[in-house]
């Protein structure tokens, strides 16, 4: 992944909570989802191709979906390719980070890396989906967003001195996100280890569909008559 695409600190709402965010977050979102479609991809070639190409018996089509647990395999991958998560990650709209103010109305879900650096070109796709995603987003009240985004709100002219987050409050959102990008990063691991599962088992029994073919192929040419030469 090209460093060009990880943001920078002049990407975030504030350039102080930079160390919210982690690279091998993204890293990983990239390789769950190639592997997830390798996968997707093999079991369609070996079903949709190779089995029917060579009109294979209807028990090896059953082997196949036993060995690799087809529908434990289709849930797990619209679960990663629709929502990666977000849903375990949703955080309840209910207090500000930092003041603990519960008046509903007056909370809002702010942007850490801001929205305007998700609309640049050629930005991959698992970058893209991380704009609304639970781990760039914190819950705050309406003055605390304000102090969130302090080098958006100054104009040009405007010397005046404004509200900002103090450094405790920083180091408090910093390693509130340390935390969910850890349970994040177990849960991503956890399922490129599942899905490395299944690619090892597809591999294994393209290899025994071979041998399948292999053996047919040698039991119709030894049917083949043969004629003596005169």
């Amino acid at each position: 992944m090209s460093i060009k695409s990880l943001p920078k600190k002049t990407d975030f709402s504030n350039e102080r909570i930079y160390s919210c965010f982690d690279k091998r977050v993204i890293e990983n979102l990239v390789k769950l989802n190639s592997i997830s479609l390798i996968c997707f991809e093999k079991f369609n070639e070996l079903v949709y191709g190779k089995i029917q190409e060579f009109n294979l018996d209807h028990s090896i089509l059953i082997k196949l979906e036993k060995s690799v647990n087809l529908t434990l395999l289709k849930r797990k991958f619209e679960s990663i390719t629709l929502k990666k998560f977000s849903d375990k990650y949703k955080q309840p709209i209910d207090k500000c980070l930092f003041c603990r103010e519960r008046n509903g109305i007056a909370l809002e879900k702010c942007h850490i890396i801001e929205k305007k650096f998700f609309n640049k070109k050629n930005l991959i796709k698992s970058l893209k989906f991380f704009r609304n995603h639970p781990l760039n987003l914190v819950i705050l009240c309406k003055n605390h967003h304000g102090y969130l985004d302090e080098r958006r709100l100054k104009n040009g002219n405007d010397k005046r001195k404004r509200p900002a987050l103090k450094r405790n409050q920083i180091q408090k959102l910093i390693n509130n996100r340390k935390i969910l990008n850890k349970k994040f990063l177990t849960d991503l691991k956890r399922e490129i280890k599942f899905f490395e599962k299944i690619l090892k088992s597809l591999n294994n029994f393209e290899k025994q569909i071979e041998k399948e073919v292999n053996k047919r192929f040698i039991k119709c040419v030894r049917e083949i008559p043969t004629t003596k030469i005169l």
